[in-house]
């Protein structure tokens, strides 16, 4: 009997009638046992039937040594992004060429070359562009490219200023955060956040929401920051650091937080990925799964590449999986976008992929260049972007249906937006999100607790 039901057992995981927590497991060792070996070579791309046809609207050239590279072989690049305002892109190489197009047809209106070397940036607003040099002067331009003011920051940057309101604020390597005025440059106050003995050389972007900023710090942590004083509001854990030497413990958040009404959401590159409620701090949930890259919110769903390269939508409410992708494993993909119903996301070879957030599947890859694609493409609609390469030139692609194909999966489809049925309740490591709300300062008095409109279409919720 025992041999029976061993049999049983065995024929039942080999035929891959693989569920919940098993499912789960299956993929953490998968996805964990292949990113232990540096040499893993890229997964092949099978043929795919593109069901998106994908126009190229328009090519342009950024200039040459758009990408500052440590180490090609690793996740520790510094890539410039692009800033669209209106009707206008603005892009800047590493060698201070700044250059503004018109968006609609990709033609060059202005450029001007600083002749220095630029660590991060593009951003901007309605009325100024930052960026920081090498040197670590933080720059305001005009839309015109004139100069407003320079301030120095008394450190490397490599993350790009975060502009709001009346104010800039810039995150140097060792974690010190700074914000500044916006009009003259004049430095309003600064945050020095502590650092373990060894951090990882790469930094995640910062976040504004609701009178605070977020940013992820090495060590697993994720700090919340009043911005009008630069005080500390909350310190969390996303992943506590594991191991005997420093290497081993180096487990930092290297990427932007995600916000989502009252939520919080953070991955680490050695670890876990964790919810939190912004009002108290309290940790929803959390599973295992490590990121370089960051996250993308789609409806109820979150975007999360693997450090292997593996894609998975996750829910927001639990971290279930609804579906796993691995088409695109150790291909040298970054954090991607969403635009409309499809993941998009560029690789070392030139190749740009859509991904169908219903399901997982490939859709539609477009070869766009010899060399890598940046992870700086910038949505423009729900069916226009701009992606760029290694070697600074710039296409603006529209994806359209290839045709009008009817399916029993597509006339059957579930919204994703309120699809749960994915969710495994094993996983869930649960706490009540509707703890009362605890008084930290007079930042959280000012907080408007976010609800979501029941009224608002799928497009309002993304």
């Amino acid at each position: 009997m025992r041999q029976c039901l061993t049999s049983f057992f065995l024929i039942f995981f080999m035929t891959g009638c693989i569920f919940g927590p098993v499912k789960e497991l299956k993929y953490q060792i998968e996805d964990s046992w292949g990113s232990e070996d540096p040499k893993n070579s890229p997964t092949e791309l099978f043929d795919i039937v593109n069901t998106k046809t994908i126009s190229r609207l328009w090519v342009a050239e950024a200039g040459t040594e758009s990408l500052w590279e440590i180490n090609k072989d690793s996740h520790q690049t510094h890539t410039l992004a692009m800033f669209v305002y209106e009707e206008f892109l603005f892009t800047l190489n590493h060698d201070g060429l700044i250059k503004k197009f018109d968006l609609s047809s990709g033609i060059l209106l202005w450029e001007k070359d600083f002749n220095l070397k630029v660590s991060a940036g593009l951003s901007g607003d309605s009325e100024a562009l930052y960026f920081v040099s090498a040197e670590g002067d933080l720059w305001s331009l005009n839309h015109d490219g004139k100069e407003l003011w320079k301030t120095y920051m008394g450190g490397q940057v490599f993350v790009k200023p975060l502009p709001n309101s009346d104010f800039v604020t810039v995150k140097l390597n060792f974690n010190k955060i700074i914000q500044v005025n916006n009009t003259d440059g004049s430095i309003k106050w600064t945050y020095q956040a502590p650092s373990p003995p060894l951090t990882i050389n790469l930094q995640g972007e910062m976040i504004f929401a609701d009178g605070a900023i977020y940013s992820g710090l090495p060590g697993g942590k994720l700090i919340a920051i009043e911005a009008e004083t630069g005080a500390m509001i909350w310190e969390v854990t996303v992943a506590p650091s594991k191991g005997v030497t420093e290497i081993e413990r180096a487990n930092d958040v290297t990427s932007q937080p995600l916000v989502d009404g009252p939520f919080i959401y953070a991955v680490s590159i050695k670890g876990r990925i964790a919810a939190f409620d912004r009002r108290t701090s309290q940790k929803i949930w959390d599973r295992p799964l490590s990121s370089f890259d960051g996250l993308n919110l789609y409806g109820n769903n979150l975007i999360v590449v693997h450090e292997t390269g593996s894609i998975y939508s996750l829910n927001n409410d639990a971290g279930g999986t609804y579906w796993r992708n691995e088409d695109l494993s150790y291909r040298n993909i970054g954090k991607g976008i969403i635009i409309g119903d499809l993941f998009s996301v560029g690789d070392f070879d030139g190749y740009l992929h859509f991904i169908d957030l219903y399901n997982g599947k490939m859709v539609s890859r477009i070869k766009l260049s010899g060399s890598k694609i940046l992870d700086n493409i910038t949505y423009l609609s729900d069916s226009k972007l701009i992606a760029m390469d290694v070697n600074g030139s710039i296409f603006c692609l529209e994806i359209n249906d290839n045709a009008k194909i009817k399916s029993s999966e597509e006339t059957n489809r579930v919204d994703i937006l309120t699809n749960t049925d994915a969710i495994q309740e094993s996983e869930v490591q649960s706490q009540d999100k509707d703890k009362g709300d605890v008084s930290r300062s007079t930042w959280l008095e000012k907080f408007k607790f976010w609800e979501k409109d029941k009224t608002s279409d799928d497009k309002n919720l993304l």
